[in-house]
């Protein structure tokens, strides 16, 4: 167990050090808490956590099998008359406890992770607009739109001596509207049935400078005074726009899903959300099964065949590991094509690892 906490945890951080750039920007910049950037972590890791468990336990296996046999363990219990089907027992008896954990994870836990990774993600990008504008800078975040604010207090919600310049360009054409204001203010609102809030700039005491272009024509100026005017800051990567991905749907969500889109389907037409969401499905069910074919995987290059004899368990390893992904993620790939079924896709690694597993143990030399 020491090795599999050891390796499991490696392979999370692994794979969590890739998310981490998206979350290193928000903390590089603004004051996020810790709290939030330490709940993301959480969501993130347990996300990851399927993925690295079979890595972890084939790493595990070989690590444990190898001590076992440098130390003549090995050796003393197959004099005692152990066989090799009684040392693999509880390992086995081990994966299948993993697996069964694993395949309660998939069903309601990783997916409600996976949407409260991306929830965060969201809410940091949105509430970066309040840190990011500065006194007597140009504030150029939100496409199309440029701000200047004389001074800024109030950590961002505070504006005095406001300059915005909002372009809207098609082609040849366009319109570009210049707003001047003596003094202004951020507002988010966050209405109950939005998940994300909308920031807009509440300005006072100022005027507006429409300028209307078209092509052959001279330029219309329209100028406008106001006492208050609410200008909406709505950029593409802030905006209220959360879609729920396959990965963030729990099992019955995603099947539920799938009967409503084969409702919907001809004979003989192809669904790519459909093949996605089956692949999403299938995966579920390979990665328990992943866990115990690694587990044999394991077991027969882990153990040595006999005393003295050495062979190069590592790089067979590697090499059965980097088969089995490639394998997985060229199925995969042909499967999004509707090239192959993706049941086909998901299992076919897992039944062949499981061949070479079964033949290799087979092979083991136990008795001399």
């Amino acid at each position: 167990m020491p090795p599999f906490i050891i390796s499991l945890t490696f392979f999370v951080v692994f794979l969590v050090t890739f998310q981490l750039f998206r979350i290193i920007r928000f903390i590089a910049s603004k004051s996020v808490e810790v709290q939030t950037v330490l709940e993301l972590m959480l969501h993130i890791s347990v996300s990851f956590t399927p993925v690295a468990v079979p890595l972890a336990l084939i790493l595990a296996m070989i690590y444990t099998l190898n001590k076992l046999s440098e130390d003549s363990e090995i050796i003393a219990m197959r004099s005692f008359g152990v066989s090799k089907f009684k040392l693999f027992f509880p390992f086995l008896m081990i994966g299948i406890f993993i697996a069964i954990a694993i395949f309660s994870l998939n069903r309601n836990i990783v997916p409600r992770s996976n949407g409260e990774f991306r929830k965060g993600i969201i809410r940091l990008g949105s509430a970066s607009m309040l840190r990011d504008i500065r006194s007597e800078k140009f504030f150029t975040q939100i496409p199309s739109i440029i701000l200047f604010a004389e001074k800024v207090s109030n950590k961002g919600k505070e504006l005095k001596n406001v300059f915005i310049l909002s372009k809207n360009k098609n082609n040849s054409e366009g319109t570009e509207r210049i707003i001047f204001a003596s003094s202004g203010e951020l507002i988010k609102q966050k209405p109950k049935e939005l998940e994300f809030p909308v920031v807009k700039f509440h300005l006072k005491n100022g005027n507006i400078i429409n300028l209307s272009r078209q092509k052959g024509k001279e330029s219309d100026v329209e100028k406008i005074f106001f006492k208050e005017y609410n200008f909406p800051a709505r950029p593409n990567r802030l905006s209220i726009h959360y879609v729920t991905k396959d990965g963030m749907r729990t099992t019955a969500e995603l099947l539920d899903k799938m009967y409503k889109q084969k409702l919907k389907l001809r004979p003989g037409e192809f669904n790519r959300g459909l093949v996605k969401s089956e692949l999403e499905l299938w995966t579920r069910h390979n990665t328990p099964l992943q866990c115990i074919v690694f587990i044999l995987l394991g077991f027969v290059f882990g153990v040595k065949k006999g005393r003295g004899s050495s062979r190069n368990v590592s790089s067979w390893a590697l090499l059965t590991i980097t088969l089995y992904y490639v394998l997985l993620f060229a199925g995969i790939a042909f499967a999004r094509k509707g090239l192959i079924p993706s049941y086909v896709a998901v299992f076919l690694p897992t039944l062949l690892a499981t061949i070479l597993g079964i033949r290799s143990y087979r092979n083991l030399d136990w008795i001399n």
